[in-house]
Order: C-alpha cells, then sequence, then structure tokens
C-alpha cells in the first residue's frame, strides 16, 4: 500500500509539473491568431476647431465650442483633400463609415483640461471615454466664456490586447518599453531559457541570477509567480499631450489646427468572420488527406522496394516465399465462410411438427387481436 502511495504522489507531482507548462504555453499563446502580421500601422490626423457663439448678444450668455475630430488618412483618396469628418456631406459620410476606421477605432479615452482660474478645480476636467457600441468621428465641448482660453487635450491610444508601459530596468532587461501583457512574459522566458534559468531538478522552479534578484527580490521563485510579481512594473502607457488655445480672434475666421499621429490597430475582421475558421478546418482536412495518402504511397513503394531488393539479392527464395504467401491466400478464398455447427442445429427448425405450432401459434395471436378490436368497438357476435 506505501507503494502505491509513492507512485500516486509521483502522479501528482508529474500533473503538477504538466500544469505548469501548460500555464506556460497558454500565456505565451494567449493569442495564437492574432500575430505580429495582424498588427496593421496607420496614421490618423486630429482636427482640432473652435467657434464662439453669442459675443456680441447683450441678453445671452456668450459661449464657445470645441471640436475634436479624427479621420484616418491611410484609408483616404490620394486626390481628394482630406477634410474634417463634420465637412463632408452625407453620402461622403456613409462611404467614408463603411470602409475607413473610426475616431473610437484609436482613442480610449480623452481629455481635456481647462484652465482651473476660470472654470474651478471640480468643473475643468472634461473626459471623453470609448463607447464600442456607438462609433463616432469624434467629439465636442461646450462651455460659457469670451476669453481666450488655453487648454490641454490628452489622447490615450486604445490597444486590444492592452499595451503597458514597462519599467525602465525591466525594459532594459526585455528590450522594449511598450508591450502587450503576452509579449512581455514570452520575453522573459526567452530570457529564462537563454541563460538556463530553469532548475533541472524542479522544472517549475527558477534560480534567479543576479538581474532578477534585483527584479524580484528573492534567489529563487516559482515560475508560475512572474505573472503577479512583474505585475507592478507594468504601468499604462503615456498619454498624447496636445495644447490647445481657444482664441476671440479667430471668429471672424474660424482656424482648424491639424496634428498627425502613428497609431497601430489589429485586423480582427478576418478572425471575426466564421469563415475563416470553416476555410481553416477544410485547408487541415485536405492536408491530412494528402499527408494520409503519401504515407500509403511511402508504405506500398517501401514494400515494393524490399520485394525488389529481396529478389535480386536472393530469387531463389524469394520465388519460394512469394509461391508460399500466395498459396495461403488461395487457401483462404477456399475456406468455408461459415462454421459447420449453426448448419447443424438448423434441422429441428425445418420440421413438419414446428411448421404445424408456427401456423397455430399465428391463429392465436390473430383470434386475440380481433376480440381485442371487437371488444372496443362494442361489437355483439350472433
Amino acid at each position: 500500500m506505501f507503494d502505491e502511495g509513492k507512485e500516486f504522489q509521483k502522479l501528482v507531482e508529474v500533473e503538477k509539473k504538466m500544469d505548469q507548462i501548460i500555464r506556460r504555453k497558454q500565456i505565451q499563446n494567449c493569442s495564437p491568431l492574432i500575430g505580429p502580421q495582424l498588427i496593421i500601422p496607420k496614421r490618423i490626423r486630429i482636427f482640432i476647431s473652435h467657434l464662439y457663439h453669442r459675443l456680441d448678444s447683450e441678453t445671452q450668455i456668450p459661449k464657445w465650442e470645441l471640436r475634436i475630430e479624427g479621420r484616418c488618412i491611410d484609408d483616404c483618396s490620394v486626390t481628394a483633400p482630406i477634410l474634417p469628418p463634420s465637412h463632408l456631406s452625407t453620402l461622403e459620410k456613409l462611404v467614408a463609415n463603411k470602409t475607413n476606421k473610426r475616431f473610437n477605432d484609436f482613442f480610449s479615452n480623452v481629455v481635456v483640461e481647462l484652465p482651473a482660474n476660470l472654470y474651478g478645480t471640480t468643473q475643468n476636467i472634461i473626459e471623453w471615454k470609448r463607447d464600442p457600441d456607438a462609433p463616432t468621428d469624434g467629439c465636442v465641448i461646450a462651455r460659457n466664456g469670451d476669453s481666450d482660453i488655453h487648454l490641454k487635450i490628452k489622447f490615450w491610444r486604445y490597444n486590444n490586447p492592452q499595451k503597458f508601459k514597462i519599467h525602465p530596468y525591466l525594459a532594459k532587461l526585455l528590450g522594449f518599453a511598450y508591450g502587450t501583457r503576452s509579449n512581455i512574459m514570452e520575453a522573459l522566458f526567452s530570457y529564462i531559457r537563454t541563460e538556463g534559468l530553469q532548475d533541472f531538478k524542479e522544472n517549475g522552479w527558477i534560480n534567479c541570477d543576479s538581474r532578477f534578484q534585483l527584479l524580484f527580490g528573492v534567489t529563487r521563485l516559482r515560475m508560475s509567480e512572474i505573472p503577479l510579481r512583474i505585475q507592478k512594473y507594468l504601468f499604462l502607457p503615456d498619454p498624447i499631450v496636445i495644447e490647445h488655445t481657444i482664441r476671440v480672434a479667430d471668429r471672424v475666421k474660424p482656424m482648424i489646427a491639424c496634428y498627425e499621429l502613428d497609431v497601430e490597430i489589429n485586423n480582427t475582421t478576418e478572425l471575426q468572420n466564421p469563415e475563416v475558421f470553416y476555410s481553416l478546418e477544410n485547408a487541415i482536412q485536405n492536408c491530412d488527406l494528402v499527408i494520409n495518402h503519401t504515407i500509403s504511397r511511402i508504405k506500398h513503394n517501401k514494400g515494393f522496394f524490399d520485394s525488389a531488393t529481396h529478389f535480386s539479392n536472393d530469387p531463389v527464395n524469394a520465388l519460394k516465399d512469394f509461391i508460399k504467401a500466395q498459396s495461403s491466400d488461395l487457401q483462404i478464398m477456399k475456406e468455408n465462410s461459415y462454421a459447420p455447427e449453426p448448419a447443424r442445429r438448423v434441422e429441428p427448425y425445418l420440421q413438419q411438427n414446428m411448421k404445424e405450432a408456427v401456423n397455430r401459434y399465428l391463429y392465436h395471436k390473430v383470434a386475440q387481436k380481433r376480440a381485442e378490436l371487437e371488444a372496443g368497438l362494442c361489437i355483439k357476435r350472433y
């Protein structure tokens, strides 16, 4: 019993190691279908414009309006001028919305900071958040005011999967300053394999070198603890800051400030289409058929080659083996395909009294069913 208990403990340890390996592979391949080839660099043009209303009115409060719009210029026509979405016609908007990426496909948050001395410390922060169910080309902000206003606009890029800013020490170790969680984990495991930090006796443990000791503060740690320990070294990316001034003098001739930013998008439209998975499945099945056919041909050619080699080396014995194999096949073909025992036991069922017994049984069953039917229909027999 004790030996069986030891074997059970060994199986438990093996299972733990397998779970750790599977977990590591899941972290490395958390996005197996989305590879670097699907990350497409784009350039978006930001249009920032403003208008003043009711500056000359004596009864109404003056107000200003800030409009922030964005448009991907890589998808626009080369010959047509690139205008803000608000300056397009209805037909042009419909065509652009169907073919191009929109503002909320590139940014997750936009924050506008107004002067605290004019709007206070509680109402000077205006935030726009991305709504995936409501595509938009930008946002419009309106406030009361009749003077020049200097403000800051902060843009946070939208990334799926999310990208993080890496601590400088960890970034120096990995070789890049920004990356997704899967990229970071893959780079760490690559460093572990390259430096040979994995324990040979206990594969679930890592013997930290000087860099890992400064990073994690221990000399030895479990491999499953790495995702939790690096969390404190990951931060949200820095926003893109644009300073803009709303000037009263621009009310005569409105000005539009343009800024171009480099962004990245994931081309997930193919992955969201189920036909892609069906085509992949069909391609895999076709490859399996080709592989099976190739293996069959290899086996057939190998058998033919072995027979030819045997015949060339020893023709007499090769012919004897061939005749022996053919004789065994002929003997199998001549043998009866059925056993004689069932045929011997069928004779009692072919006698005359057996036929009479079967007829009497069938007549009795028919009479029984007829009586049940007449009873159900209330038919009286006279």
